[in-house]
């Protein structure tokens, strides 16, 4: 069993290449484990420089067939990253946005289910969207809310809301923002 595991979910060339940073420079010592997410980001995959990695189909643009295929797309998503980082004690969840359902449910999902002790969310840089604060309206915050039914049907899909910037600065689960060095960010 590994004792830390660093997870980076990745959808453009930029977040790859901070990605591949801060597994050399600052998770180093970790299992490392690349999630990506765009079909496009596929050929810049270095899999030998990963411990794992997989492509995770995006639930709204990739579901299953028949009923509530998101839903179970989802599910299926995070049984697949599980089993990609294994049992652990602490997990590192790299991401530049945290508000979106494919990534927000691993926050609460995938430590139970590897079963991580510890889990720290980390932010990646990401262009502008990482030197800009982006609020979280009332209409998102709803979104936020609505998205939690989901634990209705499956207990492990327990959406984490929170307030503040969208990328998910301020809220409780962010314990680092990475960012680019000579780039502005608040």
């Amino acid at each position: 069993m590994s004792k830390t595991v660093a997870l980076y979910f990745v959808a453009s060339p930029l977040q790859y290449l901070a990605a591949r940073q801060i597994a050399r420079h600052h998770e180093a010592g970790a299992k490392q484990v690349l999630v990506w997410y765009q079909p496009g980001i596929t050929s810049l995959v270095q899999s030998a420089e990963w411990d794992a990695s997989a492509y995770m189909p995006w639930p709204r643009w990739n579901p299953l067939p028949g009923w509530f295929g998101r839903h179970r797309r989802l599910r299926a998503n995070i049984r697949m990253v599980a089993d990609l980082v294994g049992p652990c004690d602490e997990v590192h969840i790299h991401s530049a946005v945290f508000d979106t359902e494919a990534i927000n449910y691993f926050l609460r999902a995938l430590p139970r289910a590897i079963g991580a002790r510890t889990m720290k969310a980390h932010i990646l840089p990401d262009g502008l969207i990482s030197i800009r604060r982006y609020p979280l309206g009332p209409a998102k915050r709803l979104i936020q809310w609505i998205r939690k039914l989901r634990r209705l049907a499956a207990p492990e899909l327990d959406y984490w809301c929170f307030a503040g910037d969208r990328i998910g600065s301020d809220a409780p689960f962010c314990d680092r923002i990475y960012v680019l060095p000579g780039l502005p960010h608040v």
